[in-house]
């Protein structure tokens, strides 16, 4: 399992969440239904497809290693803006991470 550290900067606030996936789609696809659990967007399908192919457009940032960002306009036109980074953890602690998901 891979780790994926996600964090937005939307409507004044930053937020932070971290997802186990086996690869960076299955991270996304827990991070957005982690923005829907907090109610960052509401549960309109087109909504949530929208945000997760914005995700899956993510850049790399250049220069950096396992760094990406991605932009998302939703429907309150507030603009996202997602980094996420590709977050490499003790062996140890990854154990401990994937029992708690």
């Amino acid at each position: 399992m891979r780790l994926f550290t996600f964090i937005v900067e939307r409507a004044g606030g930053t937020y932070c969440s971290q997802h186990l996936g086996a690869d960076f789609d299955e991270a996304a696809k827990l991070f957005v239904g982690h923005a829907l659990e907090i109610g960052h967007l509401n549960v309109a399908s087109p909504k949530k497809e929208r945000l997760l192919n914005d995700v899956r457009d993510a850049v790399a940032l250049e220069g950096l290693a396992n760094a990406f960002c991605a932009s998302h306009l939703d429907g309150d036109n507030e603009l996202w803006v997602i980094n996420i980074v590709e977050t490499v953890v003790p062996e140890e602690d990854s154990k401990a991470l994937g029992a708690a998901q």
